[in-house]
């Protein structure tokens, strides 16, 4: 699932941005996370179907077919409230595809209808990859395990909480190179990743560190797109082209109320 990771923080950056100019970037992540979504939806439908005529284990089966699962699968995809709202406001500006939203409530009744059976296998899954690398693979499965109340809640808190210091300081040292390197835009990826609601150990002290960099640089990035639309409207206006210029006008108009608008940005 590493590259719905990107996506996901593709997509997050952008919504949760000042600056919604459309880029081919923000195309490609919202169309793949939108098949994402459309192929978990499907398998959740017939999740949906098997459970409704009490076939559990058929499922189940279904479930955990894949790997990671498709209740790890649905739970990474979902996305609800504001940030949903968000991005359908985005897909109606450009008229993309709008994802479905994941059914969780189906994936709510997959995880309670599972036996101990499938905690085994979990925690037979966890006991494979726990002297791995991987830690964003551990943290999922133990984000999953934890997900289908375990018996012993306290343990498994307790290897999430180790796990993900881990990862923190894996990002925090990734974070650090990048921002050595002058690229401010990876910098600001892996401070969403520091600043997502998912975390059970605290991040802010690590992301607060690169929020200069991060202001500093969606500054930068406001002026450019700032400019470009200036630009655009100068050759809006050179060819005559009145339903450009009145589209262009509004989008800049909307600009020029930005939080991050500058009279005469630097």
């Amino acid at each position: 699932m590493g590259k719905i990771d990107e996506i996901l923080s593709e997509i997050n950056q952008f919504i949760s941005g000042d600056d919604w100019s459309e880029t081919l970037q923000i195309r490609r992540a919202v169309a793949a996370y939108t098949q994402a979504c459309k192929e978990v939806s499907a398998k959740l439908a017939e999740c949906r179907e098997l459970l409704d005529k009490d076939l559990v284990l058929d499922a189940q089966h279904l479930n955990t077919e894949m790997t990671p699962s498709l209740t790890e699968r649905a739970a990474k995809l979902y996305m609800h409230g504001l940030k949903y709202e968000r991005l359908v406001q985005l897909c109606e500006m450009y008229h993309y595809n709008v994802p479905p939203l994941i059914d969780m409530a189906t994936v709510k009744d997959l995880r309670t209808s599972k036996s101990d059976t499938a905690m085994n296998a979990l925690i037979l899954r966890w006991r494979k990859i726990a002297r791995g690398h991987d830690n964003p693979e551990k943290i999922d499965l133990l984000r999953e395990i934890l997900a289908n109340d375990p018996a012993d809640v306290k343990m498994w808190e307790s290897n999430l909480l180790t796990v993900e210091k881990k990862y923190i300081s894996e990002i925090q040292l990734a974070a650090e190179q990048a921002a050595a390197e002058g690229n401010n835009k990876k910098v600001i990826e892996y401070y969403n990743i520091l600043t997502s609601d998912n975390w059970l150990s605290p991040t802010e002290a690590v992301a607060e560190r690169f929020l200069p960099i991060v202001q500093a640089t969606r500054q930068e990035m406001f002026n450019n797109a700032l400019e470009h639309k200036r630009n655009d409207l100068f050759t809006a206006y050179s060819i005559m082209d009145p339903a450009m210029i009145r589209t262009l006008l509004k989008e800049y108009d909307a600009m020029t109320r930005n939080k991050l608008y500058r009279k005469d940005p630097q």
